[in-house]
């Protein structure tokens, strides 16, 4: 990877010769031991007096050919300004700064004990999917924050992110060296027109065209640091930095599976990288936040995918067999395949599983019903029948003795001595 080279890890070749060792800054940062050296400045390990804290103090680089140059100096004081607004727990936290009697510019930050992600790279990739989703979405949560304040990175790459272990937990990122960082409200420049900012690996199209930057810029450089992390390797690489460039410009990303064969197949996240890769940033994620609810979906279904279950439907009725021929085998298959997913649909990397009540449950619903609606039927059916036949039934008949008057006009009267089965007279 062209990130081996990179002048962030480069230790002091010869720390006797370090005119700051030993240096006390202000009265109060005593230096201790060179840490790492960058393209702007050295950093140090401390100590703050009279707390007696360990810290790290970043100096601007001092009998180089830049230090009297204007440009470092302002870019210096505006990492230090940008990283004091910033207070989020993924994003290293910066003390104090200045500038010394004999103006040297200092920037003190909380110490960091662990390694950064360039050095893990070259031992532990290709990572798993979730950690790399882990850690992904710490330095998302990071930027988000400094994207708020209207300030982008610019120079996002492993060896600017920081793993450490507190108390024994899980990984946990800090996002290190805004030296680059950029107002975007801001349109003038610190650099030189012709000069490109960034490192080639991990810059997005529109930074290597000099182009107006947003926060989707950042975007881009987190997708490549994440398909570092699931292949091993930056999407882009060639014999010299210009090949590089180029790739960012021309070339799509490869596909994961042919960057590295031993990596988990996840479509899922690999479309969420590849929608971070988009050259244009429209196409990409509009900001941190989608970026975040893009990981962190695929995070929560990874965690609780259940095991697929597929319900097998209730049979009401035995069709009997139809006969095959290879006409009907023909005709029974679709004749249009389904659709292909669009550009960057997300496919679900965790099985689809069917509801316990499975198809037959609408079937039962529907017996019971019917069950109930013939009871119910049978019900109203004797009780018409029994409405019916008491109103049919003859009315009861009272034998009234001879000379007695009828009741009424219409009345019907048998006599006492009239034989069974008489039809009785008219009256």
């Amino acid at each position: 990877m062209p990130e081996a080279s990179d002048p962030s890890l480069t230790p002091s070749r010869s720390p006797r010769t370090d005119g700051m060792l030993g240096k006390v800054l202000d009265d109060r940062y005593r230096i201790v031991a060179l840490v790492a050296r960058g393209g702007m400045g050295r950093v140090y390990r401390a100590e703050q007096a009279p707390l007696g804290r360990t810290v790290a103090v970043k100096v601007l680089d001092v009998g180089l050919e830049h230090d009297e140059d204007q440009e470092f100096r302002t870019r210096f004081v505006k990492e230090a300004e940008a990283c004091s607004r910033l207070t989020h727990p993924n994003t290293v936290r910066v003390f104090d700064y200045g500038k010394t009697w004999d103006d040297v510019l200092y920037i003190v930050m909380e110490y960091l004990e662990g390694r950064n992600l360039f050095q893990a790279l070259q031992t532990d990739a290709p990572m798993e999917p979730e950690r790399v989703v882990r850690i992904g979405r710490q330095i998302a949560a990071s930027l988000r924050e400094a994207h708020g304040l209207g300030l982008i990175h610019r120079d996002l790459k492993p060896s600017n992110i920081i793993l450490t272990r507190p108390g024994g937990d899980d990984e946990f990122v800090k996002v290190v060296d805004f030296g680059l960082v950029k107002e975007i409200s801001v349109e003038s420049e610190l650099t030189r027109e012709d000069a490109l900012v960034g490192s080639p690996s991990y810059m997005s199209p529109e930074q290597i065209r000099s182009a107006p930057l947003d926060q989707r810029s950042d975007i881009y450089s987190l997708g490549v640091l994440l398909y570092a992390c699931l292949t091993g390797r930056a999407p882009f690489v060639g014999a010299t930095s210009l090949n590089v460039l180029m790739g960012h410009l021309n070339q799509p990303p490869p596909p994961m599976a042919t960057v590295c064969a031993s990596m988990k197949p996840t479509p899922a996240l690999e479309a969420v990288v590849l929608r971070c890769l988009e050259k244009e940033p429209e196409d990409r994620y509009a900001d941190m936040d989608a970026l975040l609810d893009a990981l962190g979906g695929w995070e929560s279904a990874r965690r609780g995918a259940p095991t697929a279950v597929v319900a097998e439907p209730t049979r009401t009725a035995e069709a009997p067999p139809a006969r095959s021929s290879p006409r009907a085998a023909a005709t029974s298959a679709p004749r249009h395949p389904a659709p292909p997913p669009r550009k960057h649909e997300i496919a679900s990397d965790t099985p689809r599983v069917l509801p316990r009540g499975g198809p037959s449950a609408p079937l039962v619903a529907g017996i019971g019903v019917t069950v109930l609606a013939l009871f119910t039927c049978g019900l109203l059916g004797l009780a018409w029948a029994a409405w019916i036949g008491g109103v049919r039934a003859p009315a009861s008949v009272t034998a009234v003795p001879p000379g007695v008057p009828p009741n009424g006009a219409g009345d019907t009267v048998l006599p006492a001595d009239a034989p069974p089965g008489e039809a009785p007279p008219s009256v």
